[in-house]
């Protein structure tokens, strides 16, 4: 019995999973309290049964859900420091994008831009700005990284709105 318990204790305590810990504790609690209260083996047994598998999927759903907003917010913070680190010849051509409406431009829409060189060519060493075709195969483009043009667009969206607020 002794070996049987060590071996329990071994596998609760070396469990990873958030959602069978907590049903553990809980389950534990609940069958202590009913064997305290009603001193009945069945009872206790059906009270320690009953509730792990219902706090499991609870306990489980809840921590994925924190870990995802958690996630969330790192890359925000990454994005806006990215964006932050930006010069401001790069912010210009990203800002440009934004104007346009599209993480694609062709090279004349890049163009009406005022001197785009040193933020183009820096957006391109970076990474975050490359050369493609478009659909039809007529016209050579510009394409910006999708999330910094969705952090940007967000970011001027919230320009927008602090400076109606204040006005």
């Amino acid at each position: 019995m002794t070996e049987f318990l060590g071996k329990l204790f071994d596998r609760v305590y070396t469990e990873k999973d958030f959602g069978i810990n907590v049903a553990i504790f809980v389950a534990g609690l609940a069958g202590m309290s009913c064997y305290l209260l009603l001193h009945d083996y069945v009872l206790t047994l059906f009270a320690f049964i009953i509730p792990f598998p219902i706090v499991k999927i609870i306990a489980g759903g809840w921590h994925q859900r924190l870990l995802a907003q958690k996630g969330k917010a790192a890359s925000r913070q990454q994005l806006a420091a990215l964006y932050d680190s930006l010069t401001d010849s790069e912010k210009n051509v990203v800002q440009h994008f934004v104007a346009f409406g599209g993480a694609v431009m062709t090279w004349g829409q890049m163009n009406r831009l005022d001197d785009p060189q040193t933020g183009v060519e820096s957006l391109v060493r970076k990474g975050l700005l490359g050369t493609s075709v478009s659909v039809d195969g007529m016209h050579e483009t510009f394409e910006l990284d999708l999330t910094l043009f969705a952090f940007a667009y967000r970011w001027r969206a919230s320009q927008n709105t602090d400076s109606a607020a204040e006005g």
